[in-house]
């Protein structure tokens, strides 16, 4: 059954229907980012959040940063799918819209690194 679901969200904005579909899962977030070893992950929170705790391999481009949407287009590659996360979910969806609108796969993790950390799942820190 979680293949079914992975599948389906992978393939879903394939078919026009991007938009729709882009907040997932704390548990589809992994799959994607398992199923999909060239996944592009992104923190949106502040550095000083990020250090204390973020998930395995992201980047972190705080959405608050004056240079975002430059530093954002030099950073991402739009050949691949691109899974992001702030706090609770909600700067996040800001950054999915404006990358949804550009041809981006993108998907935001639903109640973001807060509801990650909750369901205590892994995270690194530094």
């Amino acid at each position: 059954m979680k293949k079914l679901i992975l599948i389906f969200v992978l393939l879903f904005p394939l078919f026009g229907c991007k938009g729709h579909l882009n907040e997932v899962s704390i548990e589809d977030f992994q799959a994607i980012l398992v199923a999909d070893s060239t996944a592009q992950l992104l923190d949106v929170r502040p550095k000083e959040e990020f250090l204390a705790g973020h998930l395995q391999g992201a980047v972190n481009l705080p959405w608050e940063d004056c240079h975002f949407k430059a530093k954002l287009n030099d950073l991402l590659d739009s050949n691949r799918t691109v899974l992001v996360y702030c706090r609770t979910g909600k700067h996040s969806q800001f950054v999915v819209n404006d990358l949804d609108k550009e041809g981006y796969v993108v998907y935001k993790m639903a109640g973001g690194f807060t509801a990650w950390a909750e369901a205590g799942m892994p995270a690194v820190t530094e």
